[in-house]
């Protein structure tokens, strides 16, 4: 079993238990004593504010450099699915776990990756709030082959009666070194760390269940075109 699908049952039971305990659950968050544990729907629209990082690749034909070309590697756009589930400490406070599903455009290789979030809210008042979410980028076509696993991510948010907010999001990843031969020739690379830094808006509630289902329905419709095209190759 893949440790995707591991850290996803985990998850499932983490969500069963808290609705199973609590019967005060809620669909959309509240504060205490309104709930004792409440779903999370975010949908994130980031945009990169610092430079993206690169790799520099090199070929050779015996020891000669031949070619070097350098690929950047990370869009300025990030599109971040956010689900999970929180439970309400007290009128104040709730913590809780989330999955967070990253898709990354507009650099010379686009990603799509995740991983798991620690979820920690400080409720302002009965409808606005402030949460801060750190965690660990585990799986996806970006972490474990360009980027190392894990990575890192962490985000501060200011929620607007769940329907809309503004986000600072952190990622940290270390990028990998890989080098290959075969016979005369050979090739390496060389990947930069990336540390980077998006801000933008995003919305809870139902609003972001919404955009939650309309951005896996587009991924499903990228994933069977492309599966058709693979087929008539």
């Amino acid at each position: 079993m893949s440790t995707f699908y591991k850290y996803l049952i985990v998850f499932i039971l983490l969500f069963a238990t808290l609705t199973k305990t609590h019967a005060q659950f809620s669909w959309k968050p509240k504060p205490y004593p309104r709930s004792r544990s409440f779903l999370v729907t975010d949908f994130q629209t980031l945009v990169r504010v610092n430079a993206p990082p690169h790799q520099r690749w090199q070929f050779f034909h015996f020891d000669t450099l031949e070619h070097v070309w350098t690929e950047s590697l990370r869009g300025k756009l990030s599109l971040i699915s956010d689900l999970g589930v929180m439970l309400n400490l007290n009128p104040h406070y709730a913590m809780g776990l989330s999955h967070i599903l990253v898709a990354n455009f507009g650099g010379d290789q686009d990603g799509l990756y995740g991983g798991l979030k620690v979820r920690f809210r400080r409720w302002l008042n009965q409808k606005n709030a402030i949460e801060f979410s750190p965690g660990l980028l585990m799986w996806g076509n970006t972490i474990g082959g360009t980027f190392k696993s894990p990575g890192l991510a962490a985000s501060i948010d200011y929620r607007w009666q769940e329907i809309l907010g503004v986000s600072v999001y952190v990622e940290y990843l270390l990028g990998q070194d890989w080098q290959d031969s075969a016979g005369q020739f050979g090739s390496s690379a060389r990947t930069d760390n990336d540390l980077g830094v998006y801000v933008g808006a995003r919305s809870g509630a139902i609003p972001g269940l919404i955009a939650n289902a309309a951005g896996f329905a587009a991924l499903g419709a990228i994933a069977v075109i492309f599966a058709i095209g693979s087929g008539d190759d």
